[in-house]
Formats: structure tokens, sequence, C-alpha cells
């Protein structure tokens, strides 16, 4: 199957239909329903719209992962200054007997403070973080199919559709997909804490990744014409312990399909508010019985 990525520099927003090797700032700007905003409008199409006033910002705790996503994905663009900057081990200190001496870092110390203040805008990480983030990404790459993956596959690739029932553009940013034989393989990264299937059963459905399946799987079989039943979505999780063994969770057919559903609900329900202009909405409650019956 020959599958086309084109450069950036072809990009027309609001125009182009393909597979394109998008920055991220250029594809966040671009329009387009993504998977994230589809997670919004799901709850409502008020959710959806105030998220596009104020997207999530990343918390510490999602910074190693992002971290791990950029070294695997885009080594490029991984390295002191680029992605992060290291925090140092040492800061210095006067003494009044010895002068300036290199004391063991510390987050009380006046030096350390002003540092953290400078670089306040930076992705800050320690040596013993970024040991941690070498040891995630080279778990993957040791890992058979995670080898096979990064091999064969497309990198960081952002891809626009328009959606016939609706006709909204739709869009995606895939952090690998791979032809492999008859089918295609989508893997979505993810860094977990633990490695239990309950935990990840409960991050399914909380995060609603089988919404997230539905419309990668949809927009990969529309852009390659391959059937949706050879389309696959996998999670490849990487946890942040030793020995940082890869799991690799595949959704069955009744979450597969529930997913698609609630995709397919969320964009009728947000092409209609467009359409309608009406965001807000109101919900009638009634007060307790307790309350009622006084």
């Amino acid at each position: 199957m020959s599958i086309t990525i084109h450069p950036a520099s072809e990009f027309k927003a609001g125009e182009s239909i393909g597979f394109f090797d998008l920055p991220d700032k250029d594809y966040f700007r671009a329009p387009g329903l993504s998977q994230s905003l589809l997670k919004h409008a799901v709850r409502s199409p008020q959710h959806a719209r105030q998220a596009q006033r104020c997207p999530m910002v990343a918390t510490d705790a999602m910074e190693l992962g992002t971290l791990c996503h950029t070294l695997l994905l885009q080594p490029n663009n991984f390295g002191e200054g680029k992605s992060h900057i290291t925090q140092p081990k040492e800061y210095p200190s006067e003494d009044k007997k010895l002068g300036t001496v290199m004391k063991r870092w510390s987050g009380n110390a006046n030096w350390c403070k002003a540092w953290q203040e400078e670089n306040a805008d930076k992705v800050i990480m320690s040596e013993k973080e970024l040991t941690t983030v070498h040891n995630m990404a080279d778990s993957f790459k040791f890992d058979p199919l995670g080898a096979q993956l990064l091999k064969h596959g497309f990198k960081e690739v952002a891809g626009f559709w328009i959606d016939e029932e609706s006709g909204l553009m739709m869009k995606m940013k895939l952090d690998l997909f791979a032809p492999l034989a008859d089918e295609i393989m989508i893997v979505d990264l993810k860094k977990v804490g633990q490695e239990e299937e309950y935990a990840f059963k409960q991050a399914l459905a909380d995060l609603d990744y089988p919404l997230q399946g539905g419309q990668y799987r949809i927009g990969v079989s529309i852009l390659t014409g391959m059937p949706l039943d050879k389309v696959r979505f996998v999670h490849a999780s990487i946890p942040d312990k030793a020995p940082h063994c890869i799991s690799f969770t595949e959704m069955l057919p009744n979450t597969r399909r529930k997913g698609e559903e609630r995709m397919r609900q969320a964009v009728t329900d947000y092409k209609a508010a467009l359409d309608g202009g009406e965001w807000s909405k109101i919900t009638y409650i009634e007060a307790p019985d307790y309350y009622l019956n006084k």
C-alpha cells in the first residue's frame, strides 16, 4: 500500500485533505474537529466551544511522557535547550570563610529559586528524570513489536478529511501508524504509572479512548481506502517504573462500536449547535424530596 505524506509547505488550512508532516503549532491552529475536541463535544457542544477558548495546559506529570514521546518519534527535536533544560545538581553559595562554594541543589535556596523563576517557561528535568525518559524510550525500541513499528511506521503525522454526514472538517495527529501486511495499525503512546489491567480499563472509560480510537480508525480508513475492519487502534503503554515493560492493548468490538457511536453523536450535536447558534444549555432540576415535603 502506498501512503503519501505531504510536506507542510503544501498544506492549506481549511482546504487540504490527506496526510501532512505538520509541526504541532500549525496542526493546532488548523480548523477541524480533533478527537480531543470531540471528547468535549460528547458532553455538550458548549464544552467543545469553551475548550477551544481555554485549551488544557500540560502538567508536570505529563512532561515525562511528552519527552519520551519526543525522543521516540521526533528525536531531532529532543535535546538540552530544545525540548528541556536540566536542573543543576549544585548551586553556588557564599561562605564567610571559604568564599564561593558549591552546595547540593536545594529548592529553598535563593539562588535556586531565582534559577527556577528565570526558567519558568521551560520544561525542567532532573538528571534522574532524564534517565527515566531514556530508559522508557529504549524499552519501546527493545520490544520486538515496538521496534517493527518504529522501523516501518509513519511518525507524528497529521490527517485531514471531510466528514460525509456533517460536511465538517475533521483532523487527527497520529503518534505512529504502520501498514502491516493487509492491515494498518495505529499506535497511541501512553506513559503509565502502573501496568494493572484494571487501571487501564478505568482510564479507557474516564478518558474516552474508544471515541479517540473510533475517530482515528475512520480517518485512516477514509484517507487510505483500507476497509475499517482492517484498521486497528492500539495503545502502547510505557511504564515510568523499571523494568518499563511495554503493554500493547487493543479494544474489543463492543468497545470499538461504542466509541464510534459516541464520536458520531459528538459530531451530530456539534453540527446542530453550529448551524443553530445555540451553544448554551439549561438543565432543569428538582429539589430533594425532604425539601419539597417540608
